[in-house]
């Protein structure tokens, strides 16, 4: 859906393109039976793969993912093949967050979900919570700051330094 997305449709097999990748940090894996995975829209994506991980670890997942309408709804059966999966339509993932058990948490969507996450589940040891922010950036290179997020030491560059922060690092405004 868009322009990118309409000029990638594009390309042909065997064709090569020019893309900026790798850049920032992505989840640290913790020590968890029962790591929690709440993603909202274009953030369940990056789950699916820490999905597999933890899996592989030997972790057992549950997985939350949030959409606007049933027929918004990606991934769904792929999260359900390898982990217990909560799919929430017409309302908020974290509806669901007081009747789950958990011991970690990793997060993907837009930042007021991520706000009220952190708000409902901020009991939880260091490190065992992971947000992923989701901001445009101007230049990737951490030079434009546009991507730019308060923590406790100070700004921290979203392409560079993020998207995963830790909930202890977080300053909400």
């Amino acid at each position: 859906m868009g322009q990118g997305t309409e000029r990638l449709a594009q390309y042909e097999a065997g064709e090569t393109i020019n893309a900026l990748t790798g850049l920032g940090n992505g989840y640290a894996l913790v020590p968890a039976e029962r790591p929690l995975l709440l993603g909202g829209g274009v953030g369940v994506p990056p789950l699916y793969y820490l999905a597999k991980e933890l899996v592989k670890a030997g972790q057992r997942p549950i997985a939350v993912l949030g959409f606007n309408t049933p027929e918004d709804v990606f991934y769904g059966e792929d999260f359900k093949a390898i982990c217990e999966t909560i799919v929430v339509t017409g309302g908020y993932v974290t509806d669901v967050l007081p009747g789950l058990k958990y011991d970690a948490l990793y997060a993907c969507g837009p930042e007021p979900m991520l706000k009220a996450i952190y708000d409902q589940a901020k009991e939880l040891p260091p490190g065992h919570m992971q947000l992923s922010f989701e901001r445009r950036m101007g230049c990737g290179f951490g030079a434009c700051m546009v991507c730019s997020c308060k923590t406790v030491t100070g700004c921290k560059r979203i392409c560079m330094e993020g998207p995963v922060l830790a909930k202890e690092e977080i300053l909400w405004t």
